[in-house]
């Protein structure tokens, strides 16, 4: 497959107009054009990569952004979209992603959309779409280009997100499942072989932390965590792993290795800051704070050093001076 991403400014992050719309990305609705909106993450709303995500919100009819740029379909080709879709309290017609079918002036002739549209509250979640020239043939004798759209065909209340669309040339195609609370379950990647185990399967506790990570060459990965949530312990399949204990407050105390039997362990001062730091038995840093709970000093025991810092009236550091040099910000 194709590494290339035929979908250009595929996380709509460039407006280089500027015209306040992401590059290369042309919406359509005829009735609700001012219901697709280009979005800044926010501290309500993070885009799945980067900062910006396109809004589609309580439409009546169809409402979809397309990649500018058309595709030639090739002779036995087959072509794979993906787009990462979140939704809000979504109900209608639902967000989909789909494939345009063009004739050779670009003028539209069918679509493939994935068959289940994302409708409820659903958190960010990977949608796959694949089309071969067959298919698309068989769709439209005159098929001859292909563009890509996300938003939805319908009247749909709620809000819809869209983020990092991808458009690529080969049939390899990874399939994302989720359990109900809308936790990733189960990864399938089909190299087409069948010959291989191309799977990852997580499972989840009550909580919803994750309980286990089986690969694709079915070695099982185990965590575990105490009544308070804290994790406590991973399990590789090699029999090695990682243990980590907490005071009453939750605070990490210590983490054991036992593929390398080292250890470490932590105190804090009654602020929760972390004063010693130990690794096998033996003290390596001191920490010393200043009333404002400001790094004051720092010991390193095993490198005979220590740092210092200074602060001014607006609490930022305007001095580090190491035992052997010194430092002015």
């Amino acid at each position: 497959m194709s590494s290339y991403n035929i979908a250009q400014n595929s996380s709509f992050e460039y407006d280089r107009d500027p015209n306040g719309w992401p590059d290369g990305w042309p919406k359509y609705s005829p009735q609700n054009e001012s219901k697709i909106i280009y979005k800044e993450s926010s501290s309500e709303v993070q885009a799945y990569n980067g900062n910006h995500m396109i809004e589609i919100s309580d439409v009546t009819g169809i409402s979809v952004v397309s990649t500018y740029n058309s595709e030639p379909i090739k002779d036995n080709k087959t072509y794979t979209a993906s787009a990462v879709i979140k939704t809000d309290n979504v109900t209608g017609s639902g967000a989909i992603l789909k494939f345009n079918i063009l004739d050779s002036q670009g003028n539209d002739l069918a679509e493939k959309a994935i068959e289940k549209p994302i409708i409820g509250t659903k958190d960010w979640r990977r949608v796959v779409l694949t089309i071969s020239e067959e298919e698309a043939k068989t769709l439209n004798e005159n098929a001859a280009k292909l563009t890509v759209s996300v938003g939805t065909e319908g009247a749909t209340n709620g809000t819809m997100y869209f983020d990092s669309v991808r458009f690529n040339e080969g049939n390899l195609k990874t399939e994302y499942v989720y359990d109900d609370n809308g936790n990733l379950k189960q990864i399938d990647n089909d190299d087409g072989s069948g010959y291989y185990n191309t799977s990852i399967i997580k499972d989840y506790n009550e909580l919803g932390l994750v309980k286990s990570i089986k690969d694709g060459a079915w070695q099982e990965t185990t965590f575990e965590y105490d009544k308070n949530a804290n994790f406590t312990d991973i399990n590789y399949p090699n029999g090695k792993g990682i243990n980590h204990s907490y005071d009453t407050s939750d605070r990490l105390t210590d983490i054991s290795y036992t593929s390398s039997g080292t250890d470490w362990h932590f105190d804090y001062d009654k602020n929760g800051n972390v004063t010693k730091v130990f690794k096998d038995g033996l003290q390596t840093i001191l920490n010393q704070y200043d009333e404002l709970n400001r790094i004051d000093v720092k010991n390193f025991y095993q490198a005979g050093e220590s740092v210092d810092y200074d602060y001014n009236r607006s609490g930022q550091v305007i001095k580090i001076e190491n035992s052997r040099i010194q430092i002015l910000i």
